[in-house]
């Protein structure tokens, strides 16, 4: 990985030296706009130093915020903020669909007369958990 910023052409071989690196020139800069080599974009007004960090690491690809329930990784940490509520919505759901499925077994086993609709609802929620469950494997990666 190559430091493009201003005049630097430094090389790293790992991402957190490279990420401290290129951080350090902007932290030694009074400027408020991008010096990396071809970068296009233009700031409307002067920036913060914060501002600007967060935009380095389109270049970097620096993603210092990692989730602690997945391998996820955000260049910012509103960004990761949004992931972790899609997590807990999993679980509120998984909740409610294993209450339902608790409920049923329930049910189905206290009553003695076997009703077909009590089946049919028993047996739409077990296909319905494994669904949710396939889901939530699959995106748990």
């Amino acid at each position: 990985m190559e430091c493009r910023w201003g005049d630097c052409s430094e090389v790293f071989q790992d991402q957190k030296d490279y990420a401290q690196h290129v951080n350090k020139h902007i932290r030694e800069t009074d400027v408020r706009t991008c010096e990396w080599k071809g970068c296009t974009k233009i700031f409307e007004k002067r920036i913060s130093k914060c501002t600007l960090l967060t935009h380095i690491r389109t270049h970097t690809r620096e993603k210092p915020f990692k989730c602690s329930l997945c391998t996820k990784e955000y260049s910012r940490s509103d960004a990761l903020n949004k992931h972790m509520k899609s997590h807990e919505q999993i679980a509120a759901d998984e909740n409610i669909f294993i209450k339902k499925i608790f409920y049923l077994n329930q049910l189905y086993q206290e009553i003695d007369i076997n009703t077909s609709s009590i089946k049919e609802e028993y047996n739409r929620l077990i296909v319905e958990n494994e669904v949710l469950l396939k889901y939530i494997c699959n995106n748990k990666k």
